[in-house]
């Protein structure tokens, strides 16, 4: 019977590669020790006395922290787990820390999944009094650091036609994360801010009159958006002004120019 032989070198190179592999095989297995470290954190955050938050938030700055070595399987475990945080029984306006923690987490993450549970989060009703309207600016400040296009509708729409103050503000501030999106998509969310920029301005500066029941409250949101708002037309165009009229001419000059 014949033997097939191979050269010595290209013996370990075949030993080589099947090591190599197998290595690169079990680099692939999810951590048992990270899965274990998400399920106490489920454990915690499900705590019914709600006393080991602040140990969760210690577990979600550590996880985060080493988001990018995890495998995929424990990233999406630990996506998933942040999600439960908002299904737990409600905390407190003064008790925020659990919830600011995952928000951050989310943002920092991105990507389309983070960007729907926050999303979820920003419509859950146990949000929805004032006290929580801080951290209702900081779930969409964190929307906007997911950087998911698909988000842009939401986030303008509650920047252009939402009633609070504080909500218009931090949904138009939270645009300018898109900052290294395409132009077209850049105009077109600079073109619609810029539009209800100068209706606020229009209304607010058509009377002084302190009594004026359209003028003084469109002067409150004015002064409650402008200047994170000329951040965000800023930072999708490249230009600088600080009134909707200067913004305005410069529209007109450059909407069809390249914005690089």
């Amino acid at each position: 019977m014949m033997r097939t032989s191979f050269p010595l070198s290209s013996a370990l190179v075949l030993v080589l590669g099947a090591a190599l592999a197998a290595q690169e095989d079990g680099d692939k297995k999810p951590d048992p020790e990270v899965q274990a470290k998400i399920k106490e954190f489920e454990k915690a955050i499900a705590d019914r006395k709600m006393e080991r938050d602040q140990e969760a938030v210690g577990m979600i700055d550590e996880l985060l922290k080493n988001y990018a070595d995890l495998h995929e399987k424990d990233q999406r475990s630990f996506i998933k787990a942040l999600d439960k945080v908002f299904k737990q029984r409600p905390r407190k306006p003064e008790n925020q820390g659990l919830y600011k923690a995952t928000v951050t987490a989310l943002g920092t993450i991105g990507g389309d999944v983070p960007a729907k549970i926050l999303v979820s989060a920003y419509k859950n009703k146990a949000f929805d009094d004032d006290e929580w309207l801080s951290f209702r600016e900081e779930i969409l400040e964190n929307i906007g650091l997911t950087k998911d296009e698909r988000q842009i509708d939401f986030l303008l729409d509650r920047a252009t036609r939402d009633p609070v103050d504080g909500v218009k503000r931090g949904a138009g501030k939270a645009l300018r994360h898109f900052r290294e999106s395409d132009q077209k998509v850049r105009k077109d969310i600079f073109s619609k801010l810029l539009i209800d920029d100068a209706r606020t301005g229009g209304a607010a500066h058509r009377s002084l009159d302190p009594g004026d029941a359209v003028a003084q409250p469109r002067q409150r949101t004015l002064k409650a958006i402008a200047d994170p708002w000329n951040e965000t037309l800023s930072a999708l165009s490249g230009a600088q002004h600080r009134t909707a009229v200067d913004w305005q001419s410069w529209w007109n000059d450059n909407k069809h120019e390249d914005w690089k």
